[in-house]
């Protein structure tokens, strides 16, 4: 379905969408700090690399709350690779080398504003969380 919309149309959603989501960062790290957030919330700790790049670790995920709470913990690796669906197609960099869906201790997310995120399920999920 992604890809019925025009592709500058993604690649300029995906820029505006990860420029967004840092200024969100600000409000959910003060949030974070002052123990105001919802029981079904992400914690994060930011980290700026530069203007283009910048990276993320999630250590507590909404999604996974609520997999558990529903006994739907085996959808989430799935669901976690959709990260790089939706970078490729929206045309910017993504990389990561953990995931909690994985079992491992955070999701280790590096984000590039302008960069490529290869999409290859024809290769595996195996080594890629």
């Amino acid at each position: 379905m992604i890809t019925t919309i025009p592709k500058f149309l993604r690649h300029s959603a995906g820029k505006a969408y990860l420029n967004g989501f840092r200024k969100k960062l600000i409000i959910q790290l003060q949030r974070q700090q002052n123990n105001e957030l919802h029981p079904y919330d992400w914690q994060v700790t930011y980290r700026e690399i530069s203007e283009n790049t910048f990276e993320l670790d999630f250590t507590e995920c909404a999604i996974k709350k609520l997999a558990h709470d529903l006994n739907a913990e085996g959808v989430l690796p799935g669901l976690c690779r959709l990260d790089y669906l939706l970078s490729h197609f929206m045309g910017h960099g993504f990389e990561r080398t953990k995931t909690l869906g994985d079992g491992d201790e955070c999701c280790n997310c590096r984000y590039h504003i302008k960069g490529i995120c290869e999409w290859s399920p024809e290769k595996g999920f195996e080594l890629r969380r």
